[in-house]
């Protein structure tokens, strides 16, 4: 009952007893405190949009008199706000537009599927847990001397200022992510600053390539090499050259 939320419409402001402050505390009061589901109290069951309490319980839970909660509740009983049913040591409160004020304008429908009618109180409701995990995976950035003693500790040699104003220039992000454990990406840093093992490999040089020549290139060198060997008076035998 005191988990999660319940839906408070603007136009509320324009209520008939939004300036009497006593009655619309209470009537603010009894919303809050509904079920959002059915349950069972001695006995007897609180069905949505219900509550066990009473005047005095209402007048400790808001500080009034019980004269003047018994003024609002009067209040809101004559203009069709709720009804109340009083049994010996209790009294159950039944906001009469309950459903309207928290379904909206996801109303229930004779003419819609009994599924899509299905109210369900995981909208309404929102476990702690959520608002717990929230904050679980809220980041914080470390100080310099926090960062300084993690990285001692784990015999990282790291520029401690380096990485401080690399990454809050980047807004603490990797990449495009928000950085959610800097002291993993104290570890990777530290990681890729090591000097690798592997030695330098020696730059590839390029063999100079023997050219190509067409056929008619060839036969034109070949009459040029033989010009040259009949103008210098040079006989080529085998592989021996001699001069005449």
């Amino acid at each position: 009952m005191h988990k999660g939320y319940v839906k408070l419409w603007r136009k509320m402001t324009s209520w008939g007893w939004y300036k009497d402050g006593n009655t619309m505390r209470v009537f603010l009061h009894l919303l809050l405190i509904c079920n959002h589901k059915k349950s069972t109290y001695m006995g007897q069951t609180v069905d949505r949009g219900q509550c066990v309490t009473g005047r005095k319980a209402l007048a400790d839970a808001l500080g009034l008199s019980e004269r003047n909660v018994r003024t609002a509740l009067l209040h809101l009983k004559n203009t069709q706000e709720l009804t109340i049913k009083n049994y010996s040591k209790f009294s159950i409160a039944t906001v009469l537009k309950y459903d309207f004020y928290q379904l909206g304008d996801q109303q229930v429908t004779s003419k819609r599927p009994a599924s899509d009618q299905q109210v369900t109180t995981s909208k309404e409701c929102k476990n702690v847990k959520n608002v717990k995990n929230v904050r679980r995976e809220s980041f914080t950035p470390p100080k310099l001397e926090e960062l300084r003693e993690y990285c001692r500790s784990k015999g990282m040699a790291i520029d401690s200022d380096r990485f401080l104003d690399y990454y809050s220039s980047k807004g603490w992000l990797v990449g495009k992510v928000k950085m959610k454990d800097w002291k993993a990406t104290a570890r990777n840093w530290a990681r890729s600053s090591r000097p690798t093992d592997k030695p330098a490999q020696r730059p590839v040089i390029d063999e100079p390539k023997r050219p190509v020549y067409t056929p008619a290139e060839e036969a034109a060198t070949q009459a040029e090499i033989k010009k040259l060997k009949d103008t210098l008076g040079m006989d080529v035998t085998g592989d021996k050259t001699r001069f005449r």
